[in-house]
């Protein structure tokens, strides 16, 4: 997958055309040139920007996310996505299975495109991801993509069995 148009457009969930959204990621960003450290800006800004939220399935934008200034791990991936949209870096939306100790739990994560795809979690407040983030779908944040990505997702729910055999 290349990084091409879609992961740079506004849409309806992601709305980088919206001048308090280009406003705050300017702000964010600052003078910053290097699109990898742009993007780790972003995300350490929405993560201590960004209060946590119990997960609520709903449709959400990022200028809703950004107004009541807390959310689940989708909203934290939806806002960075957007911010770094609003700079020129290329982002999508991933989802899949992330470890908490023992435990695999669905979770949403960011890869923006910086010379090459790098994960980043802004939930956690991690410039990179570990083997305990299993990808599952991904989303250019436009309503067919994101559908598709939920359902990946979901279609593992109840199927998918893991075990850890080697852990170093």
């Amino acid at each position: 997958a290349g990084q091409g148009l879609e992961f740079l457009r506004s849409t309806p969930m992601a709305q980088s055309n919206d001048p308090k959204l280009q406003a705050l990621a300017r702000q964010i960003v600052g003078s910053e040139t290097d699109s990898y450290r742009a993007a780790l800006a972003i995300s350490h800004w929405v993560y201590h920007n960004l209060g946590p939220m119990a997960s609520d399935p709903r449709p959400i934008t990022a200028l809703q996310v950004l107004a009541q200034g807390k959310g689940d791990c989708t909203d934290h991936a939806l806002l960075m996505a957007t911010l770094g949209r609003v700079v020129g870096l290329p982002t999508r939306m991933v989802s899949g299975l992330a470890a908490i100790g023992d435990h695999m739990y669905y979770h949403a994560w960011v890869e923006a495109y910086v010379g090459e795809w790098v994960e980043i979690d802004p939930t956690w407040g991690e410039a990179g991801v570990d083997a305990g983030h299993l990808a599952l779908g991904r989303s250019a944040l436009d309503e067919v993509s994101f559908a598709r990505m939920s359902l990946d997702s979901g279609r593992t729910m109840g199927t998918l069995s893991l075990s850890v055999v080697e852990w170093h």
